[in-house]
């Protein structure tokens, strides 16, 4: 449920069976706010940046509703539940808040919703999978949290990678540039901007070869911030044993001889329209000219050949 109709809730609960009530701030910690005594002055802006919660817990802590879908959940009839209320038993679980903590059951629900394509329960999942140890599925939950454009990802990327070697993280990077080069360059996008985001996992999956690809191409267009990140993604093989080193290396040529054809084809089709109407102009100057090796013209029918003596007839 949205924020307005969370608090209309939670008002309605603490007002029928009065028991606690909780405001909590959410603060975005990249805006921090500063307390000082023009706070009042625009009211409106403080409310939206304190991004406040409100909770409350009634005396009566099951309702018949809320027990039905408690039972749906132990037969995972988890269809049988409206995807807000099973999101919400969902947290409950993870957190232990108003009901035992139970973070398998929690996952298993947030699985089901993800499937279902409420994508903001990948964060849930990344948390989850990173309590219980499983770094490789949440890296891939990480991975979608990156993809949905959620703020959170690039920090959680990071924290995963310091559990994990080199090797286990490329296996979840592969090299899907989402547009190519030749639509960035008429749409006049930033290449380097692409490969930052692709490094970074800023509004899309992280890959390292993505990177790399659209840093190239940046490069080669003059863009001298692009050689830090081919510097970067180059060293990884320093990282990598022997065995796997030479595959990376393979990776490296491949995503380089890719960025070369999009390069060269592009380039090369910029400058073959003027090749081309410069050929058909010396055609047709050429058509005009007069043929210096003349030859004599076809005889009419019933002509005489021109090298012919008429006879005299008597």
């Amino acid at each position: 449920m949205d924020a307005a109709a969370q608090i209309r809730t939670a008002v309605d609960e603490f007002l029928q069976n009065p028991r606690k009530i909780r405001l909590k701030t959410n603060i975005d910690p990249r805006v921090p706010l500063r307390l000082d005594p023009t706070l009042g002055d625009d009211f409106r802006s403080v409310w939206t940046r304190l991004n406040p919660t409100l909770r409350a817990q009634s005396g009566e802590r099951v309702t018949p509703e809320f027990a039905a879908n408690i039972s749906a959940v132990n037969h995972g009839q988890y269809g049988e539940i409206e995807p807000s209320e099973l999101y919400d038993i969902g947290l409950s679980l993870q957190s232990g808040q108003r009901l035992p903590r139970n973070q398998g059951l929690a996952r298993a629900i947030f699985e089901y919703l993800l499937a279902a394509d409420m994508t903001q329960a990948a964060e849930n999942l990344t948390d989850i999978a990173i309590d219980q140890g499983d770094f490789t599925a949440a890296y891939d939950y990480a991975q979608i949290m990156a993809r949905t454009g959620h703020p959170r990802a690039r920090a959680v990327l990071n924290k995963l990678e310091t559990y994990m070697s080199l090797p286990e993280i490329l296996v979840h990077h592969t090299f899907a540039p989402t547009t190519t080069y030749a639509q960035v360059k008429r749409a006049g996008g930033s290449l380097y901007e692409l490969a930052n985001q692709s490094l970074m996992g800023i509004g899309t999956e992280r890959s390292y070869q993505t990177a790399y690809y659209w840093g190239v191409l940046a490069l080669a267009d003059g863009d001298q911030r692009a050689k830090m990140i081919i510097d970067r993604i180059e060293s990884f093989g320093e990282k990598l044993p022997d065995s796997q080193r030479a595959d990376w290396r393979r990776t490296i040529t491949t995503v380089q001889s890719q960025g070369w054809t999009d390069w060269s084809k592009v380039k090369t089709e910029k400058h073959r329209p003027a090749k081309a109407a410069k050929t058909n102009r010396i055609l047709e100057n050429w058509s005009g000219r007069q043929d210096s090796n003349l030859r004599p013209p076809v005889p009419k029918t019933g002509a005489l050949p021109g090298c012919a003596t008429p006879r005299l007839t008597r």
